[in-house]
């Protein structure tokens, strides 16, 4: 069961050098993994330039879902990001983040 509902598409606006936090408000019972991937510009859900992100140097995922980058990069962060929220019951909930990184 999902509390709340699919949150929209939002882009996110950054300066290069920042952090940026990239949250994926969701709920449900029960608990709700969260998964984030990203893509150069694709925002095809199902396409294979999708890269799934995991905690490095650079990137943190959060406890409560959300990733965090630092510092960003306009070459290496700029596009589209997937947060994936999956539960097991019914279907599972995807949000897009278009992060543009900006020069000083």
């Amino acid at each position: 069961m999902w509390i709340g509902q699919q949150p929209p598409a939002e882009t996110v606006v950054s300066v290069k050098g920042r952090v940026v936090h990239l949250s994926c408000p969701v709920q449900g019972v029960p608990t709700p993994t969260i998964t984030w991937s990203f893509s150069k510009g694709d925002k095809r859900p199902e396409s294979k330039y999708w890269t799934a992100l995991y905690n490095t140097n650079r990137t943190l995922l959060t406890s409560n879902g959300s990733l965090v980058i630092s510092p960003v990069d306009e070459q290496r962060d700029q596009g589209v990001y997937q947060c994936l929220a999956s539960n097991g019951v019914g279907s599972d909930l995807t949000a897009l983040i278009t992060l543009q990184i900006r020069c000083n």
